[in-house]
Order: structure tokens, then C-alpha cells, then sequence
């Protein structure tokens, strides 16, 4: 029996794929957690009218991600932090790099970021901002040491 897929589902295939299963798999756990639909010819020709509407939608989503990277490696970022006797204090979190963006009209998400991002100290950065899955921009970030004495 051939299903279409309305979810990723382990071990069987991806949202929106045409797939062949048992009858009673489809049955007994597809269907019933709504996981996949029969795949008749007016469900196919739903299913690619979807394909077309997501392959439109994918084509917009990717200009705007290739102009956002334009606007991130244009810039660079400078932040300062305090220190004392060669002791630093703070650091400069995800959450601060997206507000200075923010300020500069650039709007990015925490999840742009990658996963192992760490708070950064003193130094030169360049972190790489996952911005879609086709493009990725270098962000280039320097932070610099202010051991002024008050």
C-alpha cells in the first residue's frame, strides 16, 4: 500500500514522500497517530501541488538569506570589556551579539548561532551563523580589554 507521508517518521522517510507500507502498519499506527494519508490520486495531486507552493517559498526564503549574509559580513562588531590586573570581567553572550545586530537593522535568531556557541572573551571571533540551509555567513566579532583604572 502506497501512503503519503504527513510527518518525518523514523526509519521510514521524510514529510511529504510517497512511500509503500504494510496494510496493517498504516492502519494501526500511521493513521491513527496522523502520521500519513493513502496515497490516491487526489492526494498526489495535493501533495505536488504542496511540493510547489514549499519549492516557491524555498526560492524566497533563500535570496533573503543570501541578501542577510550580504548585510553580516559587511560589518564587524567591537565590544569592550572591563578588567583589572589582567583579570577580565564578563564576557559577551549570544543574546548581546543579537541586540548589537538588531541596533545595525539585522535581524537573526538565537537558532542562527551554532550549537556549541560559547560567551566570548577577549580576542578576534569569527562565528559562522547558519542562516539557511544553502547559506552560511562568517560574522566577524573583535572584543577588546579596557583595564582603565577608576
Amino acid at each position: 500500500m502506497k501512503v503519503i507521508l504527513l510527518k518525518d517518521v523514523k526509519n521510514l522517510g521524510k514529510k511529504n514522500t510517497i512511500v509503500k507500507v504494510n496494510d496493517g502498519y498504516f492502519q494501526n499506527f500511521l493513521s491513527k497517530q496522523k502520521l500519513a494519508v493513502l496515497a490516491t490520486e487526489e492526494a498526489i495531486k495535493h501533495l505536488n501541488k504542496d511540493l510547489i507552493q514549499i519549492e516557491k517559498q524555498n526560492a524566497i526564503d533563500l535570496k533573503l538569506a543570501e541578501k542577510l549574509k550580504e548585510k553580516i559580513e559587511s560589518i564587524k562588531l567591537e565590544y569592550t570589556l572591563k578588567s583589572n590586573q589582567g583579570n577580565v570581567f564578563g564576557s559577551i553572550s549570544q543574546k548581546q551579539i543579537i541586540s548589537s545586530l538588531i541596533e545595525k537593522e539585522i535581524n537573526v535568531e538565537k537558532y542562527f548561532f551554532p550549537k556549541d556557541f560559547e560567551p566570548l572573551k577577549i580576542g578576534n571571533f569569527h562565528i559562522t551563523l547558519n542562516l539557511h540551509q544553502q547559506v552560511k555567513a562568517d560574522l566577524h566579532i573583535i572584543v577588546r580589554e579596557n583595564n582603565e583604572e577608576e
